[in-house]
């Protein structure tokens, strides 16, 4: 009797902290939806970032979003009608120093130098892209060359302090893209080499064992919020057949 209440109150504590885990993890994605694209190769290498603009807004400024920072539909076209041409251009200011201080590239361990553009402004008002959560985004081109025979691994370490990862998809010309997420302050990720003549490979990063330190990564470090859930599972159903088709269907 003992044990089974024992069991009862240990599938309870353990479904509620999965609970919280998967709320916290959801929430804590929709507050910057930070997603990037790069290509390389032929001596230059040019990328792109998306961030939300709410997020390049002082914290104490006079226009904050109302409500909770970074809420769906908070930070939209609305929000974006309160902002004059300096407000803008905080948004610009803060982007390339937060980028500066983030994206950090290197060639053979040599760090690359960007030149920053921004595609919409156009105008000093423009009216910004929205995401699915009908906040505005801010898009930042990132470009810079790649000196005559150099060559070696290119690489990225997203240096967020705020402990956003980084969706990242790398273009290769005459070989398939691939995603990668890369979470910060982690050690450098290989994206791609590049040769002697200036043309770029697909990393090893790309190959099975490069998918499976992906993955790994993903869940330990990273994955509290699965941890969690399938250790829900296994107070619920202790059965080894049941448990494993459950944990692979997730």
């Amino acid at each position: 009797m003992f044990q089974e209440l024992l069991k009862m109150i240990c599938r309870g504590w353990f479904l509620w902290l999965a609970c919280l885990a998967v709320l916290g993890n959801a929430e804590g994605h929709s507050m910057k939806q930070v997603r990037s694209e790069i290509t390389a190769g032929e001596g230059s290498w040019h990328g792109s970032v998306w961030l939300e603009a709410w997020a390049l807004y002082p914290e104490d400024g006079p226009k904050i979003p109302p409500g909770t920072p970074g809420a769906p539909k908070t930070a939209g076209s609305t929000w974006l009608a309160t902002l004059d041409a300096a407000d803008h251009a905080t948004l610009r200011t803060t982007a390339t120093t937060f980028l500066g201080e983030t994206f950090l590239l290197t060639l053979g361990g040599k760090r690359l130098v960007a030149d920053y553009q921004f595609p919409d402004y156009t105008v000093e008002r423009p009216p910004l892209k929205e995401n699915a959560d009908g906040n505005a985004l801010v898009r930042i081109d990132l470009s810079g060359k790649l000196g005559a025979g150099e060559s070696g691994p290119l690489e990225l370490v997203w240096a967020d302090d705020e402990d956003e990862p980084l969706a990242l998809q790398v273009m290769l010309p005459r070989h398939p893209g691939k995603v990668m997420r890369l979470a910060p302050k982690a050690k450098a990720v290989e994206l791609c080499v590049i040769t002697a003549s200036g043309a770029a490979e697909p990393s090893k990063a790309s190959s099975l064992l490069g998918w499976i330190k992906q993955g790994f990564i993903h869940i330990l470090p990273m994955g509290f919020d699965h941890i969690c859930f399938i250790l829900g599972l296994f107070f619920l159903q202790p059965k080894v057949r049941p448990l494993l088709w459950q944990t692979s269907a997730f």
